[in-house]
């Protein structure tokens, strides 16, 4: 970390207020635009959640530890705090791991078999390793792209597609087991 953001780190952990409105001001607009982008969220929520950030860690000044740099630290903690927003607005409204409206009947006598097959995409997704599962809910779920999905959790674009292909294979595998193998095999070949 260079020394100017040990200083500031310093200054802060220290209780410098000028110091800390520094940081702020540096930060806050392109914080707030970041949370924009990867939350999908206004722009009163959006500052509403850099200003906690902010809030919470002059609060906690005194054990606050940057070891990857300053930038990386400060959209890491957005992008923490807006994937937990995120997470309890969808759990407000969905079950866990629910990615999107189906695209079939889902009434009638077609629901046991949709229930059944979301069961049994959730159970795949749930048992990916965390990485592969993290990149593939931020891909699917949270509809980001590649490049914001790297700078998010600070990896490489080649790692994130990476973790991706594995993630799209784990599940592939696991719906090839099921009875549901040959209907997946049908629309993938009509794309």
């Amino acid at each position: 970390m260079p020394r100017d953001e040990q200083a500031i780190v310093a200054a802060v952990r220290a209780g410098d207020r000028g110091a800390f409105e520094t940081l702020y001001r540096a930060y806050w607009p392109v914080l707030v635009k970041f949370a924009r982008r990867i939350g999908g969220l206004a722009i009163e929520d959006a500052r509403e959640l850099v200003q906690d950030v902010f809030l919470s860690l002059w609060r906690s000044r005194e054990r606050w530890i940057v070891r990857d740099g300053l930038e990386r630290y400060m959209y890491g903690a957005v992008f923490h705090r807006a994937r937990e927003l995120g997470q309890k607005r969808r759990r407000a409204i969905d079950p866990p791991f629910a990615l999107a409206e189906p695209t079939v009947d889902n009434s009638g006598p077609h629901r046991p078999v949709v229930a059944e097959l979301e069961e049994r995409v959730n159970a795949i997704i749930a048992s990916m390793p965390t990485r592969c599962r993290q990149i593939y809910l931020l891909y699917h779920a949270d509809r980001l792209d590649t490049r914001d999905i790297a700078k998010a959790l600070g990896i490489s674009i080649t790692t994130v597609n990476r973790h991706h292909a594995r993630a799209l294979a784990l599940l592939a595998r696991g719906l090839a087991k099921t009875e549901w193998a040959d209907t997946l095999a049908k629309v993938l070949e009509s794309r």
